[in-house]
């Protein structure tokens, strides 16, 4: 009794006066620490007295963005009282607390966590309590749950029927209308729930534990073999009685029926792979038949071949031959002295799993650990010795060696890393862009990329490269533009450069000699990938996957990634009629996969994949910006349309696709956001974690299958830093996040600065070792990986200059400045745009241009802006807005006004009207402004 006595004086008693009547609530809960009914009575006029009586008024508006301190305190406390079973889960205090609680966590971007920890611990999930039936709906629809539309049905079912009250009726009466959802909603709602990965109701849910063994009991096998579907579970359902001939011939029917679907029509598995699968579940001795009749079968189609197929693709026909897997041994050897480890390793790997002979399994083991040593992180090689004993020998260098020697051998002392800079020890480099010159691509500066290679620092961005000397960036080494709004028709104006390559969201390859990118074409048929000059950044070699005479066209979605000599790109494909004929498909196309030869841009192979279709139409802004992953002979990317693949990088056949719900439009779901630029998928051990572009989603899938494991239910990401130790690091809106890679639970979330205004902070942040990296227009931030913690800060020192973005490379910081490089001829070239052109009656901007006092014109040019007068430009300013509505531009006392909205964000920027310079921009609805500069 005396330790429960304790616990309420802990739980109940408090610091300083928050209420302002005469008798102060705190102080008296404080005199009477263990009467129960004196504590609840207090702090249910604490929070009734500052919150709204009708809790749903609250949910109406959706947010609580200034917490009371007085009825936190109430609120927390109620709860507690709740979890102590002394009060009641219905009491309306309860409600109260929670709603006040669930709203002010969801209300901080920082606090998502919180209000789902809070909506999965309510007691009250079956309940039959009207109001919390109503309440739990409304917390589902704000966090964009799969549940929702089952937990709206019942709520509108129970209003359909004979209240229990007079006060219950009334409650539902001011709520019918949220719940009485027309049919299209409804309809809209389930398709969701039922077609699509975030909103998964059947077995690939949240948490869901990835398949061992047997995949098939996972496959709609009638929905992909038909009437032959029988015959398929018969034979595998007893593979010890099974015919071995009838085995053999289901893998020479799988390149008949493709992929085989999930149950829950969440993607397909290769029909090879599944196979391979359910027949390691038996014991070795009851394949002994199936062996047999494989190496009959190979023996008899190798004798056929009159041209040297690779090997692999016999072995998936007869993955038991004992003949097929030695002669993918040997190409496996091979590879590795020719300096393909990816494909050598992908080799090996299909060895051990089919293999029986010992002096195979032997080799093809230690072939896995050399190519692995080629390409693989230090600790991933001595983690492939796992469960081997170090004294057992292994075939080595025509010898044998104990394995513990070959580890020495492999495992590479890695070099212990720099400790992370600390913000003063960094030099800065102001690095300015050439301004867009008219008619290229729109320079959207918040996109721009930095990369740094020895003596070189690339900067791209939407419509152009620029080349800088490292140690001097003052001025570029070279620049190419991609010029494709052209007034007089798609072709570049007379004496322009040609069409160069744009970024598009796209990180190039960059090396000693090269940079290798795609072009960022609008159309189909564009040449994918472009090899340049890192000296000059003149055009080496081009690179298309068909000739003039296909009537194929293929638009390139995305940068290349590099893995045995290779590069790999995504691209969209679209089938003619004829060479110059209509699509087939209007608006529609199929995902593909390319692969060139990195020395020369030769095509060596496309793959397309027919469940992959897509409506390009209103998938391109998507697509731009894909970025592959290659992990041991696997390509892995997501197209940000809906569809995560895994492919067979030595030719690209299909080993899964998982399909995604990739943005959602309907009106209720909250908007893309325009700054999440998407992720590169993460391959670890067991997994591969996707950021989609605009949906800010993180999930993670079976690295083996592609089933779901986890999915963050309700963070919105910018982008992923990458992973340190077993969390993921993302950064959001004003905002960083810990998610644990293997749960998907948020560890931590932290605000960067108090105040956010929408272009205030710098879109790229940066993980170097423990310390994460972040800037504002005001400052630099690190922060530490481990706990989120704040360990530093410092102001920019750019003498009137604003950063846009910026880079950490060794003891250097290289940051782009909102004032572009001076260069006469572009200046001239704008003023001509802008007066010539593209007068102000014909400017296409959502703000239109502004006459001055003085005789000159304000201009908001994409993410621009321009003063000109006297045609002579006076001076110009990159911003870092997108384009969205309600824009406006204004000019008053000598300072200039700029204002965007899209939906609820919003922000709005002044600028001197004499120099451009930034000086103040805060969120709209926020009267503090930002200072920029300390002014």
């Amino acid at each position: 009794m005396r330790r429960m006595v304790l616990l309420i004086l802990i739980l109940l008693v408090g610091q300083g006066a928050h209420a302002q009547k005469a008798v102060n609530p705190r102080q008296a809960i404080e005199k009477n620490p263990g009467d129960i009914d004196a504590a609840v009575e207090h702090l249910g006029t604490m929070l009734q007295d500052r919150f709204r009586k009708n809790i749903y008024a609250e949910f109406d508006d959706g947010r609580i963005s200034r917490p009371n301190e007085t009825i936190d305190y109430a609120a927390s406390r109620i709860l507690s009282l709740q979890r102590m079973d002394k009060l009641s889960v219905h009491d309306p205090l309860v409600k109260s607390a929670f709603t006040y609680q669930f709203l002010t966590a969801i209300s901080d971007p920082t606090r998502l966590h919180e209000a789902l920890e809070l909506y999965e611990r309510l007691p009250v999930a079956h309940t039959a309590d009207p109001t919390w039936r109503l309440i739990r709906a409304r917390c589902a629809r704000l966090m964009d749950l799969p549940e929702t539309l089952e937990l709206y049905e019942q709520v509108a079912k129970d209003m359909a029927g004979v209240a229990p009250s007079e006060e219950v009726r009334k409650l539902w009466q001011a709520n019918r209308d949220e719940f009485n959802l027309p049919d299209y909603i409804k309809s809209a709602w389930r398709k969701q729930t039922t077609s699509f990965v975030y909103d998964a109701k059947g077995q690939d849910v949240p948490g869901a534990v990835p398949p061992r063994g047997s995949v098939l009991p996972l496959i709609d096998l009638a929905g992909a073999v038909g009437t032959g579907a029988a015959a398929w579970e018969t034979a595998l359902s007893d593979l010890p009685n099974a015919s071995p001939k009838l085995i053999d011939g289901l893998y020479s029917q799988a390149k008949k029926y493709g992929d085989l679907p999930w149950l829950d029509g969440r993607g397909f598995v290769n029909t090879k792979l599944a196979l391979d699968r359910h027949l390691l579940t038996t014991p070795g001795a009851d394949l002994t038949a199936l062996r047999q009749v494989q190496e009959a079968g190979y023996l008899r189609d190798a004798a056929k071949q009159t041209d040297a197929s690779d090997p692999w693709v016999l072995l998936r026909r007869y993955p038991w031959s004992v003949s097929a897997q030695t002669r993918l041994l040997k190409s496996a050897q091979r590879h590795i002295f020719e300096g393909k480890p990816q494909s050598a390793y992908r080799g090996f790997r299909d060895v051990l799993r089919h293999a029986e002979d010992k002096v195979l399994r032997e080799q093809a083991q230690v072939g896995l650990w050399v190519s692995l040593a080629q390409f693989a992180e230090p600790g991933v090689v001595a983690r492939a010795f796992e469960g081997v004993d170090p004294e057992a020998t292994w075939p080595w260098y025509g010898k044998r060696e104990k394995a513990g020697a070959i580890k020495a051998a492999l495992v590479k002392t890695a070099a212990k890393p720099p400790p992370p800079p600390t913000l003063d020890s960094l030099k800065l480099h102001v690095v300015r862009l050439p301004p867009a010159p008219p008619g290229a691509t729109n320079q959207l500066v918040f996109n721009v990329n930095l990369q740094r290679h020895g003596n070189r620092l690339l900067a791209s961005s939407d419509g152009q490269l620029v080349m800088y000397d490292a140690a001097n960036p003052g001025r570029p080494v070279w620049q190419r533009v991609q010029r494709v709004n052209i007034p007089n028709g798609n072709k570049p104006a007379p004496g322009a450069p040609i069409a160069g390559a744009g970024a598009r969201l796209i990180l190039p390859l960059l090396d000693d000699k090269h940079v290798v990118t795609t072009w960022g074409g609008t159309y189909m048929s564009e040449r994918p990938l472009v090899t340049l000059r890192t000296s000059d950044g003149k055009s080496v070699s081009t690179a298309d996957p068909h000739g003039p005479q296909s009537r194929y066209r293929y638009r390139t979605t995305s940068s290349p990634a590099a893995g045995d000599g290779n590069l790999f790109v995504p691209q969209l494909q679209q089938p003619y009629n004829s060479i110059f004929g209509h699509p087939e498909y209007r608006g529609w196309g199929e995902v593909a996969l390319s692969c060139f030869e990195e020395d020369g841009l030769s095509h060596r192979w496309t793959r397309v994949y027919e469940v992959a279709h897509t409506n390009m139409i209103s998938s391109l802004s998507r697509f731009n910006g894909v970025v592959p992953a290659v992990s041991e002979g696997a390509v892995y990317f997501c197209t940000n349309d809906g569809h995560v693949i895994r492919a067979d990088a030595r030719d690209g056949e299909l080993e899964w696709i998982h399909f995604f719900r990739p943005q959602t439009n309907d009106g209720y779901s909250l908007p893309a956001s325009p700054r999440c630029l998407g992720s590169r998928p993460i391959v670890t051990d067991d997994k591969v974690i996707c950021m989609a572009k605009f949906t800010g989603y993180v999930f993670a899938l079976d690295k083996a299958t592609g089933r779901r494991i986890w999915r963050t239910p309700i963070l919105r990401g910018h982008e992923v830093l990458g992973v340190h130790g077993k969390n993921l690091v993302v950064v959001g809106a004003n905002a960083l996040y810990a998610i644990d890679i293997d749960t998907g639970k948020m560890r931590w979330g932290r605000s960067i600065v108090e105040h956010y205004a929408d272009g205030f902070q710098l879109p790229r942040s940066q993980m170097v070792g423990s310390s994460i990296y972040c800037g504002t227009k005001n400052a630099l931030y690190r922060f530490d990986a481990d706990s989120g913690a704040m360990q530093e800060s410092l102001d920019w020192a750019m003498d009137g200059e604003v950063p846009m973005t910026f880079k950490v490379s060794g003891g250097d910081l290289y940051v782009i400045s909102d004032l572009p490089m001076s260069d006469a001829v572009l200046k001239q070239e704008l003023v001509d745009y802008h007066t010539v052109v593209y007068t102000a009656g014909r400017h296409r901007e959502h703000a239109p241009p502004i006459d001055l006092k003085d005789g000159g014109k304000l201009i908001w040019r994409d993410s621009m802006l321009i003063c000109i007068k006297d045609n002579k430009l006076v001076w110009s300013r990159f911003v870092t807005n997108q384009k969205v509505y309600q824009s406006r531009l204004s000019e008053r006392g000598g300072k200039v006004s700029m204002s965007w909205s899209a939906g609820r964000s919003g922000a709005s920027a002044v600028y001197d009207a004499a120099t451009g310079r930034l000086e103040s921009m805060q969120r709209l609805r926020v009267p503090k402004a930002i200072k920029i500069g300390g002014e």
